[in-house]
């Protein structure tokens, strides 16, 4: 059997794992999963009609990179978060303003956090909100949130706890907090 060079290349890219084949043309790197989804919904945002919203998102993704890669997670705390996300259905909402320093310093972090404890990009949602907290696209039933970010912690669809603006201790722990309940 014969393979040329561009089907030996095609079958293995079919081969690898989804985490490696999130390119980035950027900074030149393969992004995992859930980093992929964030810069995906970014991406809509930088292409937004609206100035403002654009450079928002520019502005959060060029410092995303840098306190994703920063971020050392507890090891242990991640992998009995690990053992949860895997067993339970787990969900994350995520409302943040990407004009928010709060937003752009702690979402990088939870992202990775939520990236080793193995949470699959179908159970993550990131609604960005302008500086008025109205949702970008808006949205029916909106119920604004006082502070971003806000973090939304669900399993098996009941809302088990919200994180505002900072975690108390680390996003690990405090994510293991109130999967514990």
């Amino acid at each position: 059997m014969k393979f040329s060079m561009a089907s030996l290349i095609l079958l293995l890219s079919a081969c690898a794992p989804a985490a490696y084949k999130n390119y980035h043309k950027a900074t030149n790197q393969y992004h995992p999963p859930l980093v992929h989804a964030m810069e995906q919904l970014l991406a809509e945002h930088n292409n937004n009609e609206n100035a403002e919203i654009a450079a928002w998102a520019k502005d959060f993704w060029t410092g995303f990179e840098k306190e994703f890669d920063a971020y050392k997670p507890a090891k242990n705390v991640v992998y009995e978060l690990f053992e949860v996300v895997q067993k339970d259905h787990v969900k994350i909402k995520i409302i943040g303003g990407n004009w928010c320093s709060d937003t752009r310093t702690q979402i990088p972090r939870l992202i990775k956090v939520l990236h080793q404890a193995g949470l699959s990009p179908a159970n993550l949602e990131y609604i960005q909100v302008d500086r008025n907290k109205n949702s970008i696209p808006a949205q029916a039933n909106w119920t604004a949130p006082t502070k971003v970010p806000t973090v939304m912690v669900y399993n098996n669809n009941k809302l088990l706890g919200s994180i505002i603006e900072t975690p108390s201790k680390t996003w690990e722990k405090d994510l293991m907090s109130l999967l514990k309940k």
